[in-house]
């Protein structure tokens, strides 16, 4: 177990970009406790080994260095419910239907079991971990049922759900479609041309461009990243000539230095000059947060809705094995700066009109498309 720890510490140590001489101080001092405590624990589950090791990443805070696979890697959860937090309360649904606030899980208040999963999680804005953590309050490691205490109506009423094997659910395709007024939506849920969707796509803005449009909304809430070519590809449609898209920093050994380089936008046919309005999340990471920034701090677009996640690092996976044991690491190779200037890493981009306050707004996705809607009509009228 030892060897595994020392092995991953020697990857990340030559490929991670450091914020400063104190972040890897305080890994490093992380680290030193981790391998004292599996002195001491030789007794150890592999379970448990693993947990530890994913704490032990996250206390880098960054969103794309953390662990990836692992044998005991497996989650069990209720089929159909999900949880929302919101204003540091937590509410369960089935499907879009809101079952009740929860209280208690598994007899433990709802946020001591956040705060255990909190510290799982590789990322750098507490908002963002917060967000995270929270999809993992109804999951356990086990297949056992799940007992929840939930507030509802001003009663407290017991549910108990069986939990089944949890397999993420894949990203839908990208949709387009003209909404009332002439405004045009884009669906983009990844950036990943899987179905040949940016072909697709583009003949739809050829269409588009015939047309008066008033603007388009380019919905990409839940875009965890994906082909960064694919996102400046794009973006290219709504920019005359090119442009910067940020700069990345990363780190070389040989020789030791420290890197920097441009991201550019090269201009694309057909162009498109309406206003352009983005619709983010907390769980817009990684190329999709450059396509963002790239747009917005251009000011060839808006946001509306929430800040993103707040994450980019142009990740690599490693293979690590000690005897029996094994893992995957994902760590991070660049540093992300934005055009304006400002780091990405922890921050995220602040959207500049207010998503959904209330619950009930929230689950609801058709709501900011309509808030995006009301204010292309007031801002730009006819």
């Amino acid at each position: 177990m030892i060897k595994l720890v020392k092995s991953i510490r020697r990857a990340v140590d030559n490929i991670f970009l450091y914020s400063s001489p104190a972040q890897k101080r305080k890994f490093h001092r992380h680290t030193n406790i981790l391998i004292s405590h599996l002195r001491h624990n030789s007794l150890i589950d592999d379970a448990l080994f693993y947990l530890r090791i994913e704490k032990w990443l996250a206390t880098l805070r960054n969103g794309h260095t953390k662990l990836k696979d692992y044998p005991t890697k497996r989650w069990y959860g209720p089929k159909g419910y999900r949880v929302y937090y919101s204003n540091f309360k937590y509410y369960l649904f089935q499907q879009n239907k809101l079952i009740g606030q929860i209280i208690k899980i598994d007899g433990q208040p709802v946020r001591n079991i956040h705060a255990v999963h909190k510290k799982r999680i590789a990322g750098g804005s507490d908002k963002f971990i917060a967000h995270q953590a929270a999809k993992f309050l109804l999951l356990d490691p086990r297949p056992l049922p799940i007992s929840l205490i939930l507030s509802k109506a001003g009663k407290h009423i017991s549910l108990t759900l069986p939990r089944r094997h949890h397999k993420p659910t894949p990203p839908p395709p990208w949709t387009t479609k003209l909404l009332a007024s002439h405004i045009g939506y884009i669906h983009a849920p990844q950036w990943n041309d899987i179905a040949n969707d940016m072909i697709k796509i583009e003949r739809v803005l050829k269409r588009w461009s015939k047309l008066s449009l008033r603007g388009i909304i380019i919905d990409v809430r839940g875009n965890g990243g994906g082909n960064s070519n694919l996102a400046f590809r794009l973006a290219g449609h709504f920019n005359k000539k090119p442009i910067i898209a940020g700069t990345v920093k990363y780190y070389k050994t040989r020789p030791t230095r420290i890197y920097s380089r441009p991201l550019y936008i090269q201009p694309q046919k057909p162009y498109i000059s309406c206003p352009i309005i983005l619709l983010t999340n907390l769980d817009c990471l990684s190329s999709n947060e450059l396509f963002i920034a790239a747009l917005h701090d251009t000011r060839r677009a808006v946001t509306c809705g929430d800040y993103t996640g707040g994450s980019s690092g142009n990740p690599i996976i490693k293979r690590f094995t000690a005897g029996q044991l094994w893992c995957t690491v994902q760590i991070a190779t660049w540093g992300y700066i934005r055009p304006n200037g400002k780091y990405l890493e922890g921050l995220g981009i602040k959207p500049d009109i207010p998503g959904p306050t209330k619950i009930s707004q929230l689950i609801d996705p058709n709501w900011l498309i309509k808030k995006a809607q009301r204010w292309i009509l007031e801002k730009y009228k006819v």
